[in-house]
């Protein structure tokens, strides 16, 4: 029989209090205010800061309807230490593709593709498969194959740093060098192609089998899910051929760069591809979802997924060479358009217009006439589509994401020097005194040579911020003189034929010495100091007093080569680093100045300079 409860005066003198929400079995409701905003959320975006390079980026999906777990996934990104793009300064579609690698030098393709090293989006180098063998490495060798009537050679490759668990393959067809694409294979089953189409692929329009690029072109998994991508190559449409900068593009050489055009997925047809078939799967043609990129084809009140205009030409067209040709973009993203095609489906139907992301670029160039003209993305909008019945649209859209940029400023005010940094300065015609930046600082100090002595006035430029009329500005200074002591004990840069290098380029100079009997170098070390003489193993016999001879990275892979002019063309050697410098190479002058450069350095009349005109950190 239960006890009689206790009276509950007596329950606090006889016992100590209970938290009975604390006790199994109950639960206490907890009162909270109500928070701020809403239903009020942005459009997905993150930002993020690299804190190695200290540069910004920030994320924005691109919203594309689900389809039974086998949608893309696609981002918009943008990072301050990127160039230009067909989707504005500094943004990036996060499309998968391999590309060649360019970090540590430029694809020369005078040999096979083992010669390159291939990047995967998403992933680290790609480097061939090896396996174990004999008790040694060999690489892994996959049977050729015969698919559809063509024979292809396959080679198998892994990320570096393996995270992906995926099968990647590179094939290339036998008979037709032309035709190289790569197929992977993940973890989860799902099969991709890459550069499968021609339209999917970036080559040298003078030569196909020079391919730089392949792009995603096929993706399907094995519950008979399937997503294409299409692409559209440049076609030199409403490109004023007038212009000076157009005077040397044909059609041909403009048609390199391709543009992300549609993505079709949602089929209602499995697709379940069988290479061992003597004809090749039909892709299914009932498609429930397409995403379509506009780059100004599109109808802007009503558009559909066929084009119903020209595409337009940008206001900031620009072209990267490291792919050793030349890729020209014109084109600039405007939106990107999501239709849905449900024939039985009330108020929708085919090519039913359901979301876009408007994309707002600057249209005009800044007011300041010192600032160059590029296409920044300013906005970024969401908005969502129903059809109103009359053949229309009704729209809402969410609130943009805008952006602001900052611009370089530039003052070309003529200040002067203070009395202090002057000291020690030359003046008249002295020629031993030079801009170097001897430790790395990415400020040109001044360094001369008296005597037996070198002596160094570092550059406090960068951390000189004076207030000028109410504006922080930075004014020229320079330190008091310094010895430079410990130095090399055959350093005679006026009259000995050395000069300060960046063979290795880590941003330290070295002293190099070409006219000894036994030709080196020493090194610059990050604790002011030099290392022990270091003597090169491979040198060419040359003038290195020839007025002709430039050191310039021709390769882009941050180390210095030799660049010689002469009556018939120019003499380059590749630079290996603390090494020396390879065997030499001629190209011959084109007879054509239109062609190519007829110039020699020193002829007297010209003063030539070697600069990164394109901004793709070639010279």
């Amino acid at each position: 029989m239960p006890e009689k409860p206790q009276d509950t005066a007596n329950s606090q003198d006889s016992a100590p209090s209970k938290d009975v929400s604390k006790q199994p079995g109950l639960s206490v409701p907890q009162l909270s205010l109500p928070k701020g905003g809403g239903a009020i959320r942005g459009i997905g975006e993150k930002f993020a800061v690299n804190p190695a390079t200290g540069t910004g980026s920030i994320t924005i999906p691109v919203a594309a309807s689900p389809s039974r777990g086998f949608a893309p996934q696609l981002s918009l990104s943008y990072d301050s230490g990127h160039g230009n793009g067909p989707f504005g300064f500094g943004w990036s579609l996060s499309l998968p593709a391999i590309t060649t690698k360019t970090d540590k030098g430029l694809p020369r393709f005078e040999d096979t593709y083992e010669s390159r090293v291939f990047i995967l989006s998403g992933a680290e180098d790609l480097m061939p498969a090896l396996v174990h063998q004999d008790g040694s490495w060999m690489r892994d060798v996959v049977p050729s194959r015969t698919v559809f009537g063509r024979q292809y050679a396959i080679h198998r490759y892994r990320p570096r740093v393996e995270s992906l668990f995926a099968r990647i393959e590179r094939w290339a067809d036998l008979a037709d060098p032309t035709v190289m694409f790569w197929r992977s294979i993940t973890k989860d089953n799902v099969t991709t192609w890459y550069g499968k189409t021609p339209e999917s692929r970036i080559s040298d329009p003078a030569d196909p089998t020079r391919i730089f690029s392949w792009l995603i072109c096929e993706s399907y998994d094995d519950k008979g899910n399937v997503a294409t991508y299409s692409y559209k190559p440049e076609d030199s449409t409403g490109v004023d051929t007038s212009q000076p900068q157009e005077r040397n593009r044909t059609t041909s050489s403009r048609s390199t760069q391709r543009y992300i055009k549609r993505i079709l997925y949602g089929n209602r047809t499995p697709y379940f591809p069988d290479l061992t078939k003597a004809e090749p799967t039909p892709l299914p043609t009932d498609w429930c979802f397409e995403l379509v990129f506009d780059y100004g084809e599109h109808d802007l009140q009503n558009p559909v997924p066929q084009e119903t205009g020209v595409w337009s030409c940008r206001g900031d067209p620009f072209s990267t060479y490291r792919a050793t040709f030349e890729i020209r973009t014109y084109r600039l993203c405007r939106r990107a358009l999501m239709f849905h095609h449900f024939a039985n489906e009330a108020n929708v139907g085919l090519n039913c217009l359901v979301r876009s992301m408007d994309l707002t670029h600057a249209s005009a160039p800044p007011p300041d006439p010192t600032q160059p003209y590029y296409a920044y993305l300013l906005s970024v909008a969401q908005t969502g589509y129903v059809r109103d019945g009359a053949g229309g649209y009704l729209s809402r859209s969410l609130p943009p994401l805008e952006f602001e940029y900052t611009a370089a400023e530039l003052d070309d005010t003529v200040r002067d020097v203070d009395a202090m940094s002057l000291e020690n300065l030359p003046a008249g015609i002295d020629t031993s005194y030079r801009w170097v930046d001897l430790d790395g600082e990415g400020a040109a100090g001044i360094l001369t040579e008296q005597g037996a002595n070198w002596f160094y006035k570092p550059n406090l430029s960068p951390a000189n911020l004076q207030s000028d009329n109410g504006q922080d500005i930075r004014l020229p200074q320079f330190g008091p003189v310094e010895l430079i002591a410990p130095r090399p004990s055959v350093g005679n840069l006026t009259e000995g034929g050395q000069l300060l290098l960046d063979l290795s380029g880590d941003g330290q100079l070295d002293l190099v010495d070409f006219g000894g009997p036994a030709p080196g170098y020493y090194e610059r070390t990050e604790h002011e100091s030099w290392k022990s003489y270091q003597p090169f193993s491979r040198l060419p016999v040359l003038d290195w007093k020839d007025p002709n001879l430039r050191f310039v990275d021709l390769t882009g892979d941050g180390l210095t080569d030799i660049l010689l002019s002469e009556d018939g063309g120019f003499w380059w050697r590749e630079g290996f680093g603390a090494e020396g410098f390879g065997r030499g190479r001629f190209v011959p002058a084109s007879f054509d100045e239109e062609q190519g450069p007829q110039l020699v350095f020193a002829d007297g009349t010209d003063a030539v300079f070697l600069a990164n005109m394109s901004g793709d950190g070639l010279t």
